[in-house]
């Protein structure tokens, strides 16, 4: 099929939902293999008798690592060659590493599993979010990126809910198995039914070296860094991602220490309250973004700011909670704005950047997220370490929320200087004046 005839496949609004939903779908399949290692922190833990600290090397912090340094080699990548085959051979990659980690004869062996899923899944989110930038017109990325990261609420009820009861039946190893499988699945569903989007520009002349990736890499960074706001909204978002990274590493693991709830007991309750209030949160975010956006730009960035700071209240008010109930109503509640930045935050990091740096610039931004999940993940274990005792893991907790509250004051940065990176996606109304 040639490029026109994607172009007028996408011109239907059926293809292009149909695209974003099944690059939801893969992203679902993502967050599913990178959480699945947080469901099972306790049963791991007791096998290979580990402290917090290693469990968040497990959970994240070479997950990370190994994310940003593969970063080095995809964003390049994603502006020149074909996103949807490039999609697919990653996804099966980082399908097979999960299931290698239901095999580990060791914690040096899981390890291992963890940080080549961390690498091959390094291209995911700025592969999809570039085709869905070439499918839908700018006025419409808030709630679409709000749609496509309805993935993360989905992929935390299918590590939670479904890998909490196969870990409970059938133990630790079972769970990443079966996580493996729905992968695997859409890869070849991808290949088969999803079009290449066309570019709107020409990709890049390709750079063979190393070199030259590196100075493609750098000449985005050097755009990034050269706008104030973009800089801001960029930082925010990772450490958002730091704090949040802490906060899925550790809660499944607080909920069990702090009011005893059973490994499935957890699993199913964090599995359903994180997707009920993850899709409502993803989708409303994404919504008023788009319809503040329509009155001036400028109030959705400052939208996204409220947000960065009530999810970090909110969080804190999860571990002060006095019993079970009152935990369970802030996780609830945290849940909703928890997921309310993705629409709002990935939407307009993605019209910030120029198309043909546009791969390279949410690649950067992908593999400091990425990073800073793996950081917040161990920070959370080496700060529970640090503190001790039966609250160690709560105050941990706490001190890592406070990043949410730092990230708004970023966006509240970026919104003030927003018109150096930033155009208003739809004209906004003028008052008139007199003659």
């Amino acid at each position: 099929m040639t490029d026109t005839n994607h172009a007028a496949k996408y011109a239907r609004p059926f293809w292009r939902w149909y695209a974003a939903i099944l690059l939801m779908l893969v992203y679902t399949c993502s967050m599913a293999d990178r959480q699945i290692a947080n469901v099972v922190v306790q049963p791991v833990k007791a096998e290979f008798d580990l402290t917090d600290g290693q469990i968040g090397l497990m959970t994240g912090f070479l997950f990370g690592i190994a994310n940003g340094l593969a970063g080095l080699i995809t964003g390049p990548l994603i502006d020149r060659v074909n996103r949807r085959t490039f999609l697919a051979q990653i996804m099966t990659l980082w399908s097979l590493a999960t299931a290698g980690a239901g095999l580990a004869p060791n914690f040096a062996a899981l390890l291992a599993s963890r940080i080549t899923v961390g690498a091959a899944e390094a291209g995911g989110v700025p592969a999809s979010l570039s085709m869905l930038s070439n499918i839908f017109p700018e006025n419409r990325r808030s709630t679409v990126s709000g749609v496509f990261f309805l993935s993360a609420p989905l992929g935390a009820l299918l590590a939670s809910a479904g890998g909490g009861y196969i870990a409970a039946e059938w133990g630790w190893r079972g769970a990443f198995l079966a996580a493996a499988v729905p992968g695997l699945v859409l890869s070849a569903l991808m290949l088969l039914t999803l079009p290449e989007p066309q570019r709107t520009t020409p990709p890049p002349a390709a750079g063979t070296s190393a070199w030259a990736r590196a100075r493609e890499l750098g000449g985005a960074l050097s755009h990034i860094l050269g706008k104030p706001a973009m800089t801001a909204h960029y930082l925010g978002l990772m450490l958002i991602a730091m704090a949040s990274g802490g906060k899925t590493a550790f809660l499944i693991a607080f909920f069990m220490r702090q009011h005893q709830m059973s490994l499935a007991a957890a699993g199913a309750t964090f599995g359903l309250i994180g997707a009920a209030s993850g899709v409502v949160g993803a989708l409303l975010g994404g919504l008023v973004a788009d319809a503040l956006a329509r009155r001036r730009a400028v109030l959705a960035q400052w939208w996204l700011a409220v947000i960065a700071v009530v999810i970090g209240l909110a969080d804190m008010a999860i571990v002060a909670a006095p019993g079970l109930t009152v935990a369970l109503v802030m996780a609830t509640f945290g849940g909703v704005v928890g997921a309310m930045w993705l629409g709002p935050g990935y939407g307009i990091a993605t019209s910030m950047a120029p198309e043909h740096l546009r791969g390279k610039c949410l690649a950067i931004l992908q593999m400091g997220a990425n990073l800073g999940t793996g950081f917040g993940a161990l920070l959370v274990g080496v700060l529970s370490d640090a503190y001790g005792g039966p609250g160690g893991l709560g105050w941990a907790l706490i001190s890592v929320f406070a990043i949410f509250i730092v990230a708004g004051a970023l966006f509240g940065f970026a919104a003030i200087r927003r018109p150096d990176a930033l155009p208003d996606i739809l004209p906004r109304v003028e008052t008139p004046t007199l003659h």
